[in-house]
């Protein structure tokens, strides 16, 4: 089935790599991952110039580093064939990268997932995550029975101290995706009769942008982290497309649904787009919901008003979809958005979240989870918060 995702906030699916100053320019609107040794090998006398200039970096005192926005001539900017790729990004957000460099403070960016022909994608792999991350919690919503045996799971694990932070909740669900007593493992897993690809590679020069972020954490003099981060991200409104296809003939053979143990876990109900949409359109909702709870109760002097109304205008588009699913994806999903279990137990009185969080290392406070990752910008010396990361609508088109 052909499908596409739109992007309603910027994503950013990262490579866990950084690019430092070193490999990069801002210019006017463009983001330029620049090829330094290209230019050395095109013109020697600058590889001398390189050499004086890290050797003057490296002796002062000041805590300087190199970049190439201080380096490069603007005629050698322009250089297209030295560029790697370009991107998009905002004059705040430049301007902001260039104060960082000239105080010496840190400007790497995060970088952004693409092919070996530098064209981003999203992985399938992300796709399909969100989705089941979406029908666990769904699962767990309508039975009461499966959410209080997962949460005796994670108490008897935090007693044995016998998974860490990472896999907690991810492990407490495996098994409501496992349901044959034929079939072991993930051979038995419903959601292998779904396959969802890759989206089609696009341009960087058309999709990629540069998000400057801060993280909001209630309790800060600010109610936000003083630091900076900026990440590569596809942008918002942008659409890629892919293919998600449900093998039917598994599906619908009755004897394999049973041998399977499917029939447990769909208790009468069709894996089908309109379960897909159902179950992602039900979690995000909740999540939502949450997040507008957060930023209302904190949006002290309208500092998070920006956003409270990102968040209002998603919640609309939820309510007048058809044909369409809310997706999280990628960095700033945040601990509620990749625990199928977690807005259950923050819910949940009777459940013990302080031992819980102690155990796994999420943290002390009151407050939980308390912090965010939202893109920023600085309008003269002040912080104005903007969206979060992560957000997508994911829309079936047809065969």
């Amino acid at each position: 089935m052909k499908c596409r995702i739109e992007t309603f906030s910027p994503v950013h699916i990262g490579t866990g790599e950084e690019v430092n100053p070193f490999d990069y320019v801002v210019e006017g609107e463009h983001y330029i991952r620049y090829r330094l040794e290209k230019l050395v090998e095109q013109n020697h006398p600058r590889a001398g110039d390189l050499a004086d200039e890290v050797e003057k970096l490296v002796s002062s005192r000041k805590g300087e580093q190199f970049n190439l926005n201080s380096f490069l001539a603007r005629d050698e900017i322009w250089i297209e064939d030295n560029w790697e790729y370009s991107g998009f990004i905002e004059s705040q957000t430049r301007s902001l990268i260039i104060e960082q460099l000239n105080r010496g403070y840190q400007a790497d960016l995060f970088e952004a997932l693409k092919t070996v022909q530098d064209e981003l994608y999203i992985p399938g792999s992300s796709i399909k995550g969100s989705i089941r991350n979406a029908i666990a919690y769904s699962y767990l919503k309508r039975d009461k029975d499966a959410l209080s045996q997962v949460k005796r799971k994670i108490s008897t694990w935090q007693t044995r101290n016998s998974r860490s932070r990472e896999n907690i909740g991810e492990a407490a669900i495996e098994g409501l995706f496992r349901n044959s007593e034929q079939v072991s493992g993930i051979h038995s897993d419903i959601l292998k009769a779904v396959r969802v690809s890759d989206t089609q590679p696009v341009p960087t020069d058309e999709y990629l942008g540069v998000s400057a972020t801060k993280t909001v954490s209630i309790g800060e003099r600010y109610n936000y982290k003083q630091w900076w981060s900026f990440y590569e991200v596809i942008l918002e409104g942008r659409i890629l497309s892919l293919d998600i296809s449900f093998n039917k003939n598994w599906l619908e053979n009755n004897q394999a649904v049973q041998l399977l143990g499917w029939d447990k876990f769909l208790k009468g109900q069709q894996l089908d787009q309109n379960f897909i949409i159902n179950c992602c359109n039900g979690f995000a909702f909740d999540l939502i919901n949450h997040e507008i709870d957060f930023y209302r109760i904190h949006n002290r002097g309208k500092l998070f008003q920006e956003p409270l109304n990102f968040y209002y205008d998603l919640k609309d588009r939820i309510q007048t979809a058809e044909d369409k699913c809310i997706l999280r994806l990628g960095k700033g999903t945040g601990w509620t958005g990749i625990t199928a279990v977690g807005l259950h137990l923050i819910e949940d009185q009777s459940f013990d979240m302080r031992s819980y969080r102690r155990k796994t290392g999420l943290g002390k406070s009151d407050l939980f989870p308390k912090s965010r990752l939202v893109e920023a910008e600085k309008e003269g010396g002040d912080v104005k918060i903007y969206w979060p990361l992560g957000w997508a609508i994911l829309s079936f088109e047809g065969d």
